[in-house]
């Protein structure tokens, strides 16, 4: 009986277009808020016994639901862009990596080699290509460092080089007190150094001989003086024949052996 009387049910359907579920959240988001209100309305109107179908609510659904794929679209699009932008971005980091690579073997082989300039110089250009990298920073330190103790070396070894041969120079001539002082100063610019502190030994020796030798002859003299001084001539005379057999260029013994040998004559 039902069939019968609803025999002219509204045969109007609406024109809905449902697309695949979006990826984008904020736009699946939106969908489901629509999706979960109906798509059409309709109301049954008694006096004529049949439904009536709303065909301006279904038109809002529609443009609503076309916004969206609108957005599905633009997001997917930004979405895309993205993912390229990701990979240019993936190849120029790999680029980067690849000349910062490069120029720090440059580096390493210049700084194993002790061309530390031009080691300086390649890891100072690594840091305009990485320039947040650690590794470089702490190699320039180290060569800064290499450079600094080299030029501090290098004074030294001018400075005890120089106060060598001033004590060198100074023990040829026999000064054992100035060429003491200066081979002390020398071992004490290098004191690992074995030849000054050699010689410092050397001249010890010597000149605790010469003190013994000088001390003879100065006795020899005094007694000689004394001799000659009380007219002992004889004595005075093996006196000063002792002080020059101690010092054979001493000049004032034989002067006055000349002299006694006058008086005697």
């Amino acid at each position: 009986a039902d069939r019968a009387k609803f025999a002219n049910f509204n045969p109007f359907q609406p024109d809905v277009t449902i697309w695949d579920a979006p990826k984008i959240q904020e736009v699946a988001a939106k969908t489901d808020a629509i999706l979960s209100q109906p798509l059409a309305e309709y109301a049954y109107i008694k006096s004529e016994e049949n439904f009536n179908f709303d065909k301006e609510y279904t038109r809002r659904m529609q443009a609503a639901l076309d916004e969206l794929s609108e957005l599905q679209v633009q997001a997917e699009n930004e979405e895309k862009n993205k993912a390229q932008q990701a990979a240019i971005d993936a190849q120029n980091a790999l680029l980067l990596e690849n000349k910062y690579n490069a120029i720090i073997q440059q580096a390493a082989a210049f700084f194993t080699s002790k061309d530390y300039i031009n080691a300086k110089a390649k890891y100072t250009e690594a840091l305009t290509v990485k320039p947040n990298e650690k590794l470089p920073k702490d190699k320039i330190a180290e060569i800064d460092k290499i450079l600094a103790d080299k030029s501090k070396n290098e004074e030294l070894e001018k400075n005890y080089k120089a106060s060598i041969a001033a004590a060198d120079k100074a023990f040829a001539t026999k000064e054992y007190i100035s060429a003491r002082s200066f081979y002390a100063q020398a071992s004490g610019i290098k004191p690992s150094e074995k030849y000054p502190k050699d010689k410092i030994a050397e001249i010890d020796i010597l000149s605790a001989k010469q003190k013994e030798i000088d001390d003879k002859y100065n006795a020899a003299i005094a007694n000689a003086d004394k001799s000659f001084s009380a007219k002992l001539y004889s004595a005075a005379k093996t006196g000063y024949e002792e002080a020059s057999s101690i010092k054979p260029n001493e000049r004032y013994p034989k002067d006055k052996l000349t002299e006694i040998a006058a008086i005697l004559a």
